[in-house]
């Protein structure tokens, strides 16, 4: 039950935004939580993401503004820090996901290249044959 509960809540936040947001923390070479308004502003498809959030206030802002002279508001900093947050633990959740048991599954290989095998399924096979 407890794993159960993660994922819904990860899967909360859209792929669009997981995918804005660490493209930006690519290019910009930050970490997720290193992020700043001006830097979700700088990036339409994170500043767009932040906007559909729930957070309107805060996209808004950040879209209209940018640096030019103004500060940055403590809303905008909780906007962004939040919405980072979230994509981390969305992240977070996916790897977990991947990485848990599948104990009782069978898979059946249907494609026709040994290739697949070795690099589609060996990770998994390597954890089984460990346990």
């Amino acid at each position: 039950p407890p794993p159960a509960a993660a994922p819904p809540a990860a899967a909360a936040v859209p792929p669009a935004a997981v995918d804005a947001f660490c493209d930006l923390a690519l290019c910009l070479g930050k970490r997720l939580d290193q992020l700043t308004p001006d830097d979700v502003a700088s990036h339409p498809r994170c500043a767009a993401a932040l906007a559909s959030g729930g957070d309107g206030g805060g996209g808004g802002g950040s879209n209209g503004g940018g640096s030019g002279g103004r500060g940055i508001t403590a809303v905008e900093r909780e906007a962004v820090a939040a919405a980072a947050a979230a994509v981390k633990q969305a992240l977070q959740a996916r790897l977990a996901a991947g990485a848990s048991d599948v104990p009782g599954r069978s898979y059946v290989h249907t494609a026709p290249h040994h290739d697949d095998i070795m690099l589609g399924y060996l990770p998994l096979v390597r954890r089984l044959v460990r346990d």
